[in-house]
C-alpha cells in the first residue's frame, strides 16, 4: 500500500524578500506571498487528500490557510516540521553572515555537522524529520497527505527518505510554496516530484518562468 506525502514550503515572508534568515523565527507573508499561497489553493483545488499537516510556524499555518481558502481549516500541527533552528544567525542577513563570517558559512552549506551559534545541525534536523515522515506515513496508509513546512525542513526529507548525504543540501532550490512529492511503500521511499511550482505562473514570480 503506498502513501504518498506532498510537502509544500511556506509562501515568500518579508524576511525571505529580504534575505534573513528565519528558523524558528517568523515573519509575515509578503503582497506577493499572498498571491503566491492563492495561486497554490487554485492547484490544490483539484486534489483530494486524507489529512493536512504543518509546522506550527505562524508562516506556514498562514499560507495553509490561504491556500485551503478556511481560516478555520482542521490542521495538525507539528513542531518538528520547523525550519532548521538557525541560532544567532536568526533575523540577520545571510550576507553580513557571509561576509563576517567566511569559513562558517561555507560548513553550512557543505557539512551535514556544522551548528551555527547556539543552533542545530542539518543532520540533527534531519533526524527529527525522518521520525515525522515515518509517523505520517504510518498514521495514513495508503493515503496522501499534506504538510506545510519549510525549505531546509523539506530538503532534509528528501535526504533523508534517499539516504542522501548531507554534503550538498545547499544544491537543492525550494521555491516559496513548490511542492515536493514523496511516495513510501513498504519502507522504500520514492522522490516523484520536487519542487514544482508551476501555479507560480501569472504571480509576478520571475522564478515561474522556465
Amino acid at each position: 500500500m503506498e502513501t504518498s506525502l506532498l510537502l509544500i514550503r511556506h509562501a515568500e515572508t518579508t524576511w525571505n524578500r529580504e534575505g534573513r534568515m528565519q528558523g524558528n523565527q517568523d515573519s509575515p507573508l509578503s503582497e506577493l506571498g499572498s498571491k503566491q499561497a492563492e495561486a497554490l489553493g487554485r492547484r490544490l483545488r483539484s486534489l483530494q487528500f486524507d489529512a493536512v499537516y504543518s509546522s506550527d510556524a505562524q508562516r506556514c499555518v498562514r499560507t495553509a490557510r490561504i491556500a485551503l481558502d478556511d481560516p478555520n481549516a482542521p490542521l495538525r500541527l507539528r513542531p518538528q516540521l520547523r525550519e532548521r533552528h538557525l541560532g544567532d544567525w536568526e533575523g540577520r542577513l545571510w550576507r553580513e553572515i557571509a561576509a563576517e563570517s567566511p569559513d562558517e558559512a561555507r560548513r553550512y552549506k557543505q557539512s551535514g555537522e556544522f551548528r551555527p551559534p547556539n543552533g542545530e545541525s542539518f543532520l540533527e534536523l534531519q533526524e527529527r524529520v525522518r521520525a515525522t515522515l515515518v509517523e505520517v506515513s504510518a498514521a495514513h496508509p495508503g493515503g496522501k497527505v499534506v504538510l506545510f513546512s519549510s525549505g531546509g525542513t523539506i530538503r532534509a526529507a528528501v535526504f533523508a527518505a534517499l539516504n542522501l548525504p548531507p554534503v550538498s543540501w545547499a544544491a537543492l532550490a525550494t521555491w516559496n510554496t513548490g511542492i515536493t512529492r514523496l511516495d513510501v511503500r513498504d519502507r522504500h521511499w520514492r522522490l516523484v516530484r520536487y519542487n514544482d511550482a508551476a501555479h507560480l505562473t501569472g504571480t509576478g514570480d520571475s522564478r515561474a518562468m522556465f
